[in-house]
């Protein structure tokens, strides 16, 4: 059987040298924890939709794209999609103040607002580890 292949757009964002932005599902905590990130839409660029997901998901507004990290296709069958993501990272920085932890509904991805839970990593003290290949870039942003 034929698996569609999805556009999906990836954001490393950043606050200062060592914290990364991370995001758990309260409602699925199977859903483990995960990077900003999702679907390209027809017509939209990866970038495009890096900046247009960052803010959906996270409500934050103040950041800039710094660099692109790299692509990478992955299998989305074992945890029951029938589907493989072609996924483009991004790094992004935070500009100005964001809370340490905070909750915000993601309104744009069904019929029914999705809470969602954002908190900061400090990659100084490892890295987290994160479901299907949501860190599958780290080492780029890490490395420079």
């Amino acid at each position: 059987m034929h698996c569609p292949t999805v556009p999906k757009a990836f954001v490393y964002l950043t606050r200062g040298e060592r914290d990364l932005l991370l995001v758990s599902h309260p409602m699925h905590p199977e859903a483990g924890l995960q990077v900003p990130a999702g679907t390209v839409e027809p017509g939209e660029d990866p970038e495009e939709a890096a900046r247009r997901e960052l803010p959906e998901e996270s409500g934050l507004s103040a950041f800039r794209i710094e660099r692109y990290l790299g692509e990478h296709t992955y299998d989305m069958r074992p945890f029951g999609r029938e589907q493989v993501h072609r996924r483009f990272f991004f790094h992004a920085v935070l500009i100005g103040e964001a809370p340490e932890r905070w909750r915000h509904e993601e309104r744009h991805a069904g019929p029914a607002p999705i809470p969602l839970e954002f908190f900061w990593w400090d990659l100084g003290a490892g890295r987290p580890d994160l479901i299907a290949g949501h860190g599958k870039m780290l080492r780029h942003l890490l490395d420079g």
